[in-house]
Formats: structure tokens, C-alpha cells, sequence
């Protein structure tokens, strides 16, 4: 399938004067699984290559900068259970992780495959397991790569059942790496200390992300209960120095109810600026809590300068007045600038269901952030379960969201090609 998009600039009153163009990369089809889990990659190796998954098998790709958009389907060796990450190497390689069903009847997902492309999204091999037989479900997986190498690094959870309210079921968090281009994945390593429960409540553990340093030094994040948790490890994850060490809060936890979408993915994400800027080395940390009470759930940022032994306290990234809903965050670093962004579903503009998507970034390693509203008009939000989820890449001055829109029930995936000139546009 080829499409072309118009990149014609619109007007609509009420707007910034600077209107952002939204693509729409994807729509619900008679016949087809509906899109949604949005994950976009722009590939460092190759001019104009971006690379989006959803839904359970669906990629577009395009290799001339978005000028044309293709759509190729990723084929799994088990059945699918819904993309849950996507990830390029140093070398342009593109990795697809979706769950996947066991090969025995009632296993559920307990497969996690990994599935690489090597023609910018185009085909895709048979892929690779990450743990699985074990019967025990995973899920919520964080991806890392090594900038220099092509090494792989995965983390997730893993749940004894899942949803399960059942005394003595318990989450904790699992690690591998694959060193061979995502051919073999070594075995799978327990990293946390405190076991969650396997409720969908928050009080599971969820937002296992990796951050890896260019010295290969690894870094972890998840939320449990709701605290946020660190770990890291100099080895290439043989052993692992902090023993569940508590960063930050996250009042209500992970799985925060927003009217409209009822339960929302806001679990941390933790990522490392490897640029030869100033900021070279910083970690950095998103999620979204209601520490200012249910109605009010804000997206807050904090970072470490050294290497996690110590942390700023939590700043809230949207701008508005309290009372109003900004969630399921997502962030991406440009490492070639060290500028952070980071894109959310926001509320600020309405007292009833209609969302807005804004992306907040900052220039100064996170001491500061502005924010814009990029959608060109809202939606009004229906609770579809696991469309709630955004996206974001960055390099070398682009910056692509991705997001779910939802329209009379039905979801579509939309993007915008931004650069910060964009974003700075009065």
C-alpha cells in the first residue's frame, strides 16, 4: 500500500498563528484490527526514514521524509498480542516488540518476540523470543540500545496471572540483552527486590525502561505501588547495585483514571542524553501522577547529573492552572542536541471530555521547559482500552510525535514533522 500526504498548512481560528500540520498515518478498516499503542522511530542511518507501529501488526514507513507514507505488515511467528516497542541500532536496524501467545492452548502472552527490519521498515524477519514458557505473563516493555554496538536491552514485567486480585500473586521486574542484532536473547535475570501485586490498579509494577550509557553503563526505572524505583548496573546486567532504591512518588500510581478514557498507561520513562553536549551523561525522568487529587493529574520531570546517586526534585512540565487532566507522557531525546521533548494528552482547554496533544521540551538539560498544543483540534475521548498511548522520536533537529485520536468511537494515529523552529513559532 502507498499513500501520499498533503502537506498543506491550514488555518483555524482560535489557533496559534503558527498552525501545526497533523498527518494521519492510520485509520480504523472493516476487516482489520483497530490502530493504537503508537511507537515511532526516526532512523539516524538514513535521510527521511521514520518508521511508526500500532495496533497488532501494522507499520508505516517512510523513507523520503514524509512526503509519501507505505504500509507493511509484521508477521508473527506466534499470535500476536499487540506492538509494545520499537527501536533502531547504530547501524539503522529496526527493531518491532510485540507480545505474543504461548504455542500451548491457555498460555495467554507469555511471549514477548523481537522482529528486525533491515530495509527501513519495509520486510520484517521471523524475530527472536525474550523469555516465554515460562507461563507466567509479560508485558510493559522498556527497550534501550547501545549507541556504539548492537546491543539490544529489554525489560518488562512479569506477572505470575494478569489481572489477577489473588493473595500471593506477585510482578517483578525482568532484563535481557541481545548482542548479536536481536538474533538470541540471553536469559532473562529478576532486577527487582519488592514484588507488585498482579492488579491493574497501579500497585503492580509497571514502566521497566532502560537508559545505557555510550560506556554501556545500564540504567533502570519502574513504578510499584506507587513509587518510582532505580537500579543500575556497570556489567552488562549480572549484577545490579541499588536493590529497589525509591526516587519519587507517583501518587495514585501508574493506571490513573481520566474520565472519558477511564484507566491511563503513566508509568516513568527513563532515558540518558548521549550527545557530546553539555548535558552528555544526564538521566532523565517523565510520568504523570495525582498527587493534587483525582481531578488533576499533571506530568512531572526529574533528572540525575550523577548518574542516578542523586536527583532534582520533581518539577510539573504543563504550564496551566490547576484542575485539569495532562497524561500518558512519552519522551525522546535528540542526541545530537541533547534537547528533551516530551508529548502528552492534555485537558487545559475544556471542562468536558475534548483532549488536546501538547509537546513540552527544553534546551537547557531540563532545568526548563516551554510547551505547544500541536493538535489542530481536539477530540473527545471514549473509553477504548490501550489507545491512550503515545510517542515520540527525535534526531538531529526533527521531532515526531505520534498519538491516538478517537473520533464517534472509532481511533486513527496522527503525527506531526516538527522542528523546534516549529515549536518556538508564536
Amino acid at each position: 500500500m502507498r499513500f501520499v500526504v498533503c502537506l498543506c498548512l491550514l488555518w483555524t481560528p482560535g489557533w496559534m498563528s503558527a498552525q501545526i500540520k497533523n498527518i494521519q498515518l492510520a485509520e480504523s478498516k472493516v476487516g482489520r484490527s483497530m490502530p493504537g499503542d503508537p511507537f515511532v522511530i526516526i532512523n539516524h542511518s538514513k535521510v527521511g526514514s521514520i518508521v511508526a507501529a500500532m495496533g497488532t501488526d501494522q507499520v508505516v514507513y517512510t523513507t523520503d521524509g514524509g512526503a509519501a507514507w507505505n504500509e507493511s505488515i509484521v508477521t508473527s511467528p506466534l499470535g500476536r498480542g499487540g506492538s509494545v516497542g520499537m527501536i533502531v541500532d547504530s547501524k539503522g536496524k529496526i527493531y518491532n516488540f510485540h507480545r505474543a501467545e504461548g504455542e500451548k492452548p491457555g498460555e495467554g502472552y507469555d511471549h514477548i518476540i523481537c522482529q528486525r527490519s533491515d530495509d527501513f521498515g519495509k520486510t520484517w524477519n521471523e524475530g527472536s523470543l525474550i523469555g516465554g514458557g515460562s507461563g507466567k505473563k509479560n508485558d510493559k516493555l522498556g527497550i534501550a540500545v547501545n549507541a556504539r554496538k548492537q546491543i539490544l536491552y529489554a525489560s518488562w514485567t512479569q506477572y505470575d496471572q494478569y489481572p489477577s486480585s489473588e493473595a500471593g500473586c506477585t510482578s517483578r521486574v525482568m532484563f535481557s540483552l541481545a548482542s548479536n542484532a536481536g538474533n538470541k536473547w540471553a536469559k532473562p535475570v529478576a532486577v527487582s527486590q519488592l514484588a507488585g501485586t498482579c492488579n491493574p490498579d497501579g500497585t503492580s509494577i509497571a514502566g521497566a525502561t532502560p537508559a545505557v550509557s555510550m560506556e554501556g553503563r545500564i540504567f533502570l526505572a519502574w513504578s510499584n505501588n506507587g513509587v518510582i524505583y532505580f537500579d543500575r548496573s556497570y556489567d552488562e546486567g549480572e549484577t545490579w547495585l541499588f536493590n529497589d532504591l525509591p526516587i519519587a512518588q507517583q501518587q495514585g500510581g501508574w493506571a490513573l483514571e481520566v474520565p472519558g478514557f477511564g484507566t491511563t498507561y503513566n508509568a516513568p520513562i527513563l532515558m540518558i542524553d548521549n550527545s557530546a553536549s553539555r548535558y552528555h551523561g544526564m538521566l532523565h525522568l517523565v510520568f504523570a501522577d495525582q498527587r493534587a487529587g483525582a481531578e488533576d493529574t499533571d506530568i512531572y520531570y526529574h533528572r540525575s547529573t550523577r548518574y542516578g546517586d542523586s536527583w532534582t526534585i520533581p518539577m510539573r512540565i504543563n504550564q496551566d492552572e490547576p484542575g485539569k487532566h495532562q497524561f500518558s507522557p512519552a519522551m525522546a531525546v535528540d542526541q545530537t542536541t541533547g534537547h528533551v521533548y516530551i508529548v502528552y494528552y492534555d485537558r487545559r482547554a475544556y471542562d468536558d471530555l475534548n483532549t488536546d496533544v501538547y509537546v513540552a521540551w527544553s534546551t537547557d538539560g531540563g532545568a526548563s521547559f516551554k510547551e505547544k498544543r500541536i493538535s489542530e483540534k481536539p477530540f473527545i475521548a471514549s473509553v477504548i482500552p490501550f489507545h491512550d498511548h503515545t510517542s515520540i522520536s527525535a534526531h538531529d533537529g526533527l521531532i515526531v510525535p505520534v498519538w491516538t485520536r478517537i473520533d464517534d468511537g472509532k481511533p486513527s494515529i496522527w503525527t506531526a514533522l516538527l522542528s523546534d523552529a516549529d515549536l518556538n513559532a508564536k
